[in-house]
């Protein structure tokens, strides 16, 4: 079965706002801004960051 071309845009759409609300979060945390509390983006976390992204590009491809 083949993927219509809005079938694949509404996931690249769906991957791209999740990517993102995780680059926001990490940038928030790191920073402070909007009342958060300040967790230093560390290797790890920003590693972690991109495995959680990764993964779900993988869910959305397959």
């Amino acid at each position: 079965m083949t993927r219509t071309r809005l079938a694949t845009g509404v996931h690249r759409l769906g991957l791209a706002l999740m990517a993102a609300g995780v680059a926001a979060s990490t940038v928030l945390d790191n920073y402070g801004w909007a009342a958060f509390d300040v967790h230093p983006a560390s290797l790890w976390r920003i590693l972690g960051a991109v495995l959680m992204i990764a993964g779900v590009a993988l869910i959305a491809l397959f």
